[in-house]
């Protein structure tokens, strides 16, 4: 089970790289710190964008906007994040 990242520690991941390969860069460069931190912020399914107004995720997995930077009710858990990072199924080969 995923358990969300404390919004105060993602500067200290982010200046450690610790994030870097599983964070969008663009969301690394927004500068924004959600509270809760949604699971898409460290998805390599996400899809990260920015206009002049607004930042928002796009899910590959789930094909969907899943976060923008108005959301109330972020995704702390998702399979689809889990399904990424889990390891090749021998039997499904």
């Amino acid at each position: 089970m995923t358990k969300a990242i404390p919004s105060d520690l993602i500067p200290f991941l982010i200046e450690r790289n610790i994030m870097s390969d599983s964070t969008g860069p663009t969301f690394a460069r927004s500068g924004k710190q959600p509270d809760p931190l949604p699971v898409c912020a460290i998805c390599p399914k996400a899809m990260w964008y920015r206009s002049s107004k607004r930042l928002r995720a796009f899910c590959r997995e789930l094909r969907t906007i899943t976060w923008q930077d108005d959301e109330v009710e972020p995704i702390l858990e998702c399979d689809g994040y889990e399904a990424t990072l889990a390891p090749p199924d021998e039997d499904r080969r």
